[in-house]
């Protein structure tokens, strides 16, 4: 009862002294701006006592003269131009607020849902920051606008992201729960339980060893063998879909963390080594993809052309369905005939990449420079898109990440799979999209480069995560504390925080939205957002 007892206390005090204004306003030098009741003159403001203001100027206007005076120190500006009002001195009072200029830079920093992962702003505490500091923050996802993407999804279970790549670590705590899982399928059991053709495929399939044409080898633990430091599908699918909002590592472009999204899902498809990537491997994994419900598919890897057998599996793949992104290479390996494949088929998104930095390492000290296309991203006509590719920090082997300048993700391995996250943001928000049309709606939500237009050197341009949902619908805006999702702030929210008084994130029965002020801990601090929203419904947003 003691703790009833305070809660409804603190409600009631906020409810009676609640201001009208919500979010902080900044008054100049405790200011007002004044006009005069008829017959008055500014004289009769300084003689009020102890509370008298101080004239500061008269602002003469073509058509009307204001007086701005100051209010004394202590109070509250907005409730003494109330008084005056009052008074039958002024016709009307109101604080010289400040504003700020709305450049894109900083009406881009304010997203209203910043994950708590550590790299994500690291080291800083503001957008604001880490935007003019990028060298040690997630500065791809900042600079491609995904936190503002996150207002509208952060990525749902239902969307199948399929890795062909090196395989991946298992153990790495960001990958846990963050992948597919077949679940008509049996571990272990030696049987094709589903009937899909291949056994034991749990959460995808080692295709390094199989042999096409014979249909023999391959078998179904996708895990990555080797080093920690060569993890290269760890840390393409670390930047999709790492766990986000839990407090470590980094946040994934579609790795959940906000309300119901639990991000989408990873589909393991192994094809070989960093150094080895085989056709016939590539195709099998294709194949599978399709046929196992992947709807997006990234492939940071490429060469020269593997012919009809390549061709024709990326054409069957495209047909099912699913949309395909691969890196368009670095120069010069890879295709020596110019953007590697398969990137350079039509059915295929070929992404390059993009910089900042004034050199391919960087350290605390590289110098910045405007954001242009990496010397050593490919191009071409074929290339589509373009995403930041130096500097990327994401998943390092079974445990660490690669912040470190001599272990850091470069390249346009590194830049494709943020075109996938937003991808498969797009896919998660627009279920009943065709992968056309994503593909449509991404090439028209980009920053145009270089050349006005479709050009060789950035495709369609540089990929900006938010326009494509601000060009179709509206954000869903969260309802403030109305703790138990039933659309209305009322006394009942006030017991949901009773009944969960003192959980912690983490714990159990834990709820998120019962944590108002989101500072991971249901106390009496979360009663003042009920109160000032108190008696709002959705429809009220």
């Amino acid at each position: 009862m003691l703790v009833r007892f305070t809660l409804t206390t603190v409600l009631l005090v906020v409810l009676l002294s609640a201001p009208a204004l919500t979010g902080t306003v900044r008054v100049h030098d405790n200011q007002l701006i004044v006009k005069m009741a008829a017959g008055r003159q500014a004289s009769a403001l300084e003689a009020r006592g102890a509370k008298s203001v101080s004239h500061v100027r008269s602002l003469r206007l073509s058509y009307d003269t204001y007086e701005i005076v100051r209010v004394p120190e202590g109070e509250d500006p907005f409730e003494y131009a109330r008084q005056l009002e009052d008074s039958g001195l002024v016709e009307f009072a109101y604080p010289n607020v400040i504003k700020t200029v709305t450049s894109l830079e900083e009406l881009e920093a304010c997203p209203s849902f910043i994950p708590d992962d550590t790299y994500l702003l690291n080291p800083y505490t503001s957008f604001a920051q880490a935007w003019e500091n990028p060298r040690a923050c997630q500065w791809g996802l900042l600079w491609t606008n995904a936190p503002l993407a996150w207002d509208y999804t952060t990525g749902t279970s239902n969307v199948i992201v399929a890795m062909i790549d090196t395989g991946i670590k298992f153990e790495h705590p960001e990958i846990q729960g963050r992948l597919w899982k077949n679940a008509d399928e049996t571990p272990g059991n030696a049987i094709d339980d589903d009937g899909n053709g291949w056994v034991d495929d749990i959460f995808g399939y080692d295709f390094s060893s199989y042999n096409v044409e014979q249909q023999t080898g391959g078998d179904p633990d996708p895990a990555d063998t080797q080093s920690d430091a060569n993890a290269h599908g760890t840390a393409t699918a670390g930047i999709i879909g790492a766990a986000s909002n839990n407090g470590i590592g980094i946040s994934g472009i579609a790795g959940g963390g906000k309300g119901s999204d639990t991000g989408v899902r990873l589909m393991i498809l192994r094809v070989g080594t960093n150094a080895n990537i085989t056709v016939d491997a590539e195709i099998a994994a294709l194949d599978y993809a399709a046929q196992n419900g992947a709807r997006i598919i990234n492939m940071s890897f490429g060469g020269p052309t593997g012919g009809p057998p390549e061709a024709n599996a990326i054409t069957r793949t495209w047909n099912a369905g699913a949309l395909i992104i691969a890196a368009a290479g670095n120069e010069p390996a890879g295709n020596p005939d110019g953007i590697d494949l398969p990137a350079g088929f039509e059915e295929v998104i070929a992404v390059g990449a993009t910089t900042i930095f004034s050199s391919r390492t960087v350290y605390p000290t590289t110098g910045l420079v405007p954001e242009t296309v990496a010397d050593y991203s490919k191009v071409g006509p074929e290339l589509e898109l373009v995403a930041p590719g130096t500097h990327i920090i994401t998943l390092l082997g079974s445990s660490g990440y690669t912040t470190d300048s001599d272990i850091q993700f470069k390249g346009t391995s590194a830049a494709t799979p943020i075109v996938t996250g937003f991808a498969a943001l797009l896919a998660s928000r627009f279920s009943d999209k065709s992968n056309q049309e994503i593909r449509n709606m991404m090439r028209q939500s980009v920053v145009d480069m270089g050349t006005p237009g479709f050009d060789e050197d950035y495709g369609y341009g540089r990929i900006d995560m938010v326009k494509a949902f601000r060009d179709n619908e509206t954000p869903t805006i969260e309802l403030v504390g109305n703790t138990n999702n039933d659309n209305v702030v009322d006394g009942k929210d006030v017991d949901v925080l009773i009944a969960l008084y003192g959980l912690r994130k983490g714990m159990p029965h834990y709820e998120p939205l019962a944590d108002t002020n989101k500072d991971d801990v249901i106390d009496e601090l979360d009663i003042f957002l009920i109160g000032l929203n108190f008696g709002k419904t959705r429809e009220d947003l």
